[in-house]
């Protein structure tokens, strides 16, 4: 059976659908459909499930053997199994992280998660300080899927996580991007991630944004699509592969025409400081171990 040759995995909010879609549009690359299937994540609840044949099968269907095999699941970086189990599938598998201001992240987060129906908080604070009745398993949102994913302030903090994936891979099979340096030069990290995955240079030079903030129109509309994608995954993807369905996108388009691409509101200086009172040990910590330089990230904006 083929193997998956690389990894994105993680973290949330940090660019990696970006350089899923970059490595994706490569002639040698194939790129896993859906970007983040989840496969190897210890909740079967939650992303693909089934046997790993099941999941090649339909998650790289479209791929050619003779190009490498990535996936982007960003949760990976935050589960030791999905790690190991990574290591057992492939020995010589890749894994790269991508990292941004946990400031940034973790706001961005924050709303995305409002828009997928999986925060109802309305304010990022409230959220924030609902962390330890949400580790004990109050006060989770109907449609979150995961309640890790809204536990904030075990999120916002790299240094543990980045460090296991170090126990786990050889360090010549981890690539870290920096956020901000993939945004301002984003050829230059595209170019040493293909370096990185011994993949020649295609001269890329348009890059297009990805991923940008959103807002649902219609409540109503975005938990139907929410109740489809949790609960029929499975049988979306097996109408997706009926020839005369792939000409009919209902579901995305139905999705892109609820959709609006907003600015988020300000950050306020004084939730900024909460966050970065929480976090700077981490981030000097995580600094020490990768031997990179975080220290803008001590700074309000």
């Amino acid at each position: 059976m083929k193997k998956i040759n690389f990894f994105i995995i993680g973290a949330p909010k940090c660019g990696t659908t970006s350089l899923a879609a970059y490595l994706g549009q490569h002639k040698d690359i194939c790129f896993s459909e859906p970007k983040e299937p989840h496969y190897f994540f210890d909740n079967d609840n939650f992303g693909y499930s089934g046997s790993l044949n099941s999941f090649i099968n339909s998650c790289f269907a479209h791929c050619d053997e003779k190009k490498i095999w990535g996936e982007g699941s960003v949760w990976y970086l935050y589960s030791h199994s999905a790690l190991i189990k990574i290591k057992k599938h492939n020995p010589e598998a890749k894994v790269i992280i991508m990292l941004r201001n946990p400031v940034d992240m973790v706001y961005s987060l924050f709303y995305q998660k409002r828009h997928s129906l999986e925060e109802d908080e309305k304010d990022f604070e409230s959220a924030w300080n609902l962390y330890e009745s949400r580790k004990m398993g109050e006060n989770i949102p109907k449609q979150c899927t995961e309640y890790r994913f809204i536990l904030y302030k075990d999120i916002v903090k790299y240094y543990k996580y980045v460090k296991n994936v170090y126990h786990i891979f050889p360090a010549k099979n981890i690539l870290v991007i920096d956020f901000d340096k993939f945004k301002d030069s984003t050829k230059i990290i595209y170019q040493r991630t293909l370096e990185f995955l011994n993949i020649p240079d295609d001269d890329r030079n348009k890059f297009e944004i990805i991923n940008p903030n959103k807002e649902y129109r219609s409540r109503i509309i975005r938990k139907f699509l929410k109740y489809l994608s949790n609960n029929h995954r499975q049988g979306i993807r097996r109408l997706k592969k009926i020839p005369l369905l792939k000409k009919i996108p209902f579901l995305q388009t139905l999705n892109h025409l609820n959709t609006k691409f907003t600015q988020r509101p300000a950050f306020s200086q004084e939730s900024q400081k909460i966050i970065l009172n929480f976090v700077k040990d981490d981030i000097i910590l995580l600094g020490k171990f990768l031997k990179k330089d975080f220290r803008k990230w001590l700074k309000l904006k």
